[in-house]
């Protein structure tokens, strides 16, 4: 066997080599989630022993995400070496079987075939690394269990509103019905426009927002009025279009061409 056979058979050797240890490289042992990556607690440890719940997820979360993407990378490199070794033992029989030519043929072939294994090697591990950083991004807990913060809506009946971290370490977020939990005198859109309460915190109340529906024009010539609190009567603004009648805790109407803020019906 000359020279160029031999390397060839090693190169196959190596190939395989790099293949197997490329697909046993996990940060941590599943089943008892030993992180073979710095944690928290600054060291290298069982993720049972840590005391911070966060940090014990954050190890789980990552074992969890590694086994995954190791079974993917595994399978590609498992695929790719085989197709590599397959591809040199071709080239490396037709080496033998041919003249000069086409021995140069093979030569040339099997060099392909390395600087291709090269490539996908390299291509497949950054790859791997990029999705492994950006799922642990992901995955990385951001709370621990039970935590409480104050939901994004604090104006009117949602103020005091909190949201609670899950099991998952995840902040769920606020929605209608964390709100509605918190009051029920939550509205999505304003609905009760005479209970002086900013039902969908907004930070407008009742007929200050323009959720609450509007009176049509033939109100107007109905003779109510409104007022505003010590000015004078103002025409054409009815407060409730269903019975015209005075909303009585926005005030009562007053006798001298003034009022308190109301509605004066006709």
């Amino acid at each position: 066997m000359n020279k160029t056979a031999v390397r060839i058979v090693l190169l196959a050797i190596v190939l395989l080599v790099i293949t197997c240890s490329s697909a046993l490289s996990p940060i941590c042992e599943s089943g008892d989630y030993t992180c073979s990556r710095v944690y928290p607690n600054g060291d290298f440890t069982d993720c049972s022993t840590f005391p911070d719940s966060v940090a014990c997820k954050k190890c789980q979360a990552e074992c969890e995400r590694q086994s995954a993407l190791d079974a993917v990378t595994e399978i590609v490199y498992v695929v790719t070496g085989g197709l590599a070794i397959l591809l040199l033992s071709v080239h490396g029989f037709r080496f033998f079987m041919s003249d000069a030519e086409g021995r140069e043929d093979a030569k040339r072939g099997a060099t392909y075939v390395v600087l291709g294994m090269v490539v996908v090697l390299v291509a497949v591990n950054f790859t791997s690394y990029m999705i492994g950083d950006l799922f642990g991004s992901l995955t990385e807990p951001s709370c621990a269990e039970g935590q409480q913060r104050l939901c994004p809506q604090q104006d009117g009946v949602c103020e005091g509103s909190m949201e609670t971290c899950t099991n998952q370490l995840f902040w769920p977020g606020c929605n209608e019905t964390t709100y509605l939990a918190h009051n029920s005198s939550y509205n999505l859109t304003e609905s009760n426009c005479s209970d002086t309460l900013d039902n969908d915190c907004d930070g407008l109340t009742d007929l200050n927002d323009p959720d609450c529906p509007t009176l049509p024009p033939t109100c107007e010539r109905q003779g109510g009025r409104w007022c505003s609190a010590g000015q004078p009567f103002c025409p054409g603004k009815i407060i409730r279009a269903s019975d015209f009648q005075e909303i009585q805790h926005l005030g009562k109407i007053c006798c001298n061409e003034t009022c308190t803020e109301g509605y004066i019906p006709p």
